[in-house]
């Protein structure tokens, strides 16, 4: 038997979420549970197990009076509380699923309208063996609303001989008609310490040797979820029952922490090919990408609290460049259905490079250019890293960059290499009236435009000032200059080269901080972009 059921908690004392235990230890000291209840909350942190637990005590023996007056016969007495469930053939069949007075329904295969008409029917009766029936409905959101409006009415006026209990994954589908009839309990993401309480009892009765470290690298890896962490544990422990951080490191391919700053590395040098390669090696060494992820996002975050001297440790990376990293990474999702691991991650790593040599004015890397480049004496690896973060930087001292010029084939009338054919005077004079073409176009190129500030015209070209890096790299963009271009013609009767100044924001009063732009674009403009 595997460790997940062989040690799945039995009474509601043996619950790990601590605020799920308090509040069903409360209800069965009023010696009645609700008939109908909701159990919400992410996989693994013992909804199942709970429900069962319910199921196993209501059915026990030693709580048929307390069943009886709360249920079956209810009358004015005093209540009288439940007690936990005792160890009992019909109790080890309850929480093993293989009990028929204590049915679990998979709604997600049987979520039509039928399915649960026939609920409803098998409910009316009461049950063959033990005093109350309980119906688990799991992933009760995948019912469909016929089927939901089908249950309204059992819900709202359940027999006295049965109970229900909802749970899902996702409580925002549950319609709000079904959800007022019932008694919702919350099941959050496991605390790291909840796990490591957890694990620690397995360790105990399989007499594992195990480090306080290891215990809390798999619960770090279990993302809150109580039956990944003993799966887990069952697996990296083995037939040798010692449990280490080396062998977790081994079990998930090698050293995460190393992977992750090949990965971080390879991002600041901006080689795609290197992020590329090294994606496919944790493909195929059959790494778990949400542990990678999850071990990439700390690893940036430890970083960040060293920058910042809460860590006693000297960072790697400049604080910019982490906290850009983890605003960038944490969007990143993970799709349990996607064809190819690791794709989401992958596309985001490759955008941010792709951005950054936009912003450099479109450099490749050394990995990516087709004949090698002349051979550097080598770096170690903070030497490297520190370098190529002021690389990344290089560009904030540029003030200026290339004049807007369509970038057309070389066959086409726009093409760059004729000559400037517009009044660049008349559009500086009809800037107002240039706009308004240009929104009828583009509204979004419009506003960045109105943002600017146009100052000269002369020699054929307009020269404006823009005040965000990002603005300037968007009106550079060959997207935005087949729009200008069409605006020009109209107004100017051909095609104007406009140059963009970088200045910076102009500052209101002497007494007044010039304004500070929180956005991600702003600080990626200031790190990578």
């Amino acid at each position: 038997m595997s460790w997940i059921r062989q040690y799945r908690p039995q009474q509601i004392k043996q619950l790990h979420l601590e605020s799920v235990r308090k509040q069903l230890q409360d209800l069965l000291k009023k010696g009645k549970l609700p008939q109908v209840m909701l159990f919400t909350g992410p996989k693994g942190t013992g909804k199942t197990s709970t429900a069962r637990i319910i199921g196993a005590l209501l059915n026990d023996p030693k709580n048929k009076k307390q069943v009886i007056q709360a249920y079956l016969k209810p009358g004015s007495t005093q209540p009288i509380p439940l007690q936990e469930p005792s160890p009992s053939p019909a109790t080890g069949q309850i929480m093993d699923g293989q009990s028929y007075v204590v049915q679990e329904l998979d709604a997600a295969s049987h979520r039509g309208i039928d399915d649960v008409r026939s609920l409803i029917e098998r409910a009316a009766l009461p049950p063959q063996d033990g005093m109350m029936s309980v119906y688990i409905l799991d992933e009760a959101h995948m019912l469909t609303t016929p089927a939901f409006n089908a249950l309204l009415k059992l819900l709202e006026e359940p027999p006295p001989h049965a109970m229900f209990i909802l749970a899902t994954t996702e409580a925002h589908k549950i319609p709000a008609t079904v959800v007022s009839r019932c008694q919702v309990i919350q099941f959050h993401r496991a605390s790291t310490s909840e796990i490591i309480e957890a694990l620690k009892s397995v360790v105990k009765q399989e007499k594992l040797e195990v480090t306080d470290q290891s215990l809390k690298e798999i619960a770090d890896l279990a993302e809150g979820s109580f039956r990944d962490a003993v799966k887990l544990l069952e697996m990296v422990a083995d037939e040798t029952g010692q449990v280490t951080s080396k062998k977790i490191a081994q079990f998930l391919g090698g050293s995460l922490q190393d992977q992750v700053w090949q990965l971080i590395t390879a991002i600041i040098d901006k080689d795609a090919k290197l992020v590329v390669e090294l994606f496919e090696s944790l493909r195929k060494g059959g790494i778990n990408e949400s542990a990678f992820l999850t071990q990439l996002l700390s690893e940036l975050h430890l970083d960040l609290l060293k920058s910042l001297q809460i860590h006693p440790e000297k960072p790697k990376l400049q604080l910019s460049i982490s906290k850009f990293l983890l605003q960038e990474l944490m969007q990143v999702p993970i799709a349990q259905t996607s064809p190819i691991g690791y794709l989401a991650l992958e596309l985001k790593c490759l955008d941010i490079i792709f951005r950054a040599r936009q912003k450099n004015g479109g450099q490749t890397s050394n990995a990516d250019q087709a004949s090698p480049p002349p051979k550097k004496p080598s770096l170690s690896n903070h030497q490297s890293t520190t370098q190529n973060q002021a690389s990344l930087k290089s560009d904030q001292n540029s003030n200026h960059t290339k004049p807007i010029i369509p970038q057309q084939p070389q066959n086409d009338t726009l093409s760059a290499s004729r000559p400037v054919m517009g009044d660049c005077q008349k559009l500086l004079q009809n800037w107002d009236q240039f706009l308004s073409c240009v929104g009828r176009e583009n509204s979004t190129i419009a506003a960045l435009l109105r943002s600017a500030k146009p100052i000269s015209a002369e020699n054929g070209q307009v020269l404006i000032q823009v005040y965000y890096r990002f603005h300037q790299e968007q009106l550079v963009s060959p997207k935005t200059q087949q729009v200008l271009i069409l605006a020009m013609q109209e107004i100017a009767g051909g095609p104007v080269h406009i140059e963009c100044e970088l200045e910076t924001l102009p500052i209101r009063a002497d007494l007044v901080e010039p304004e500070v732009v929180n956005s991600l674009t702003q600080i990626a403009s200031q790190t990578l972009m």
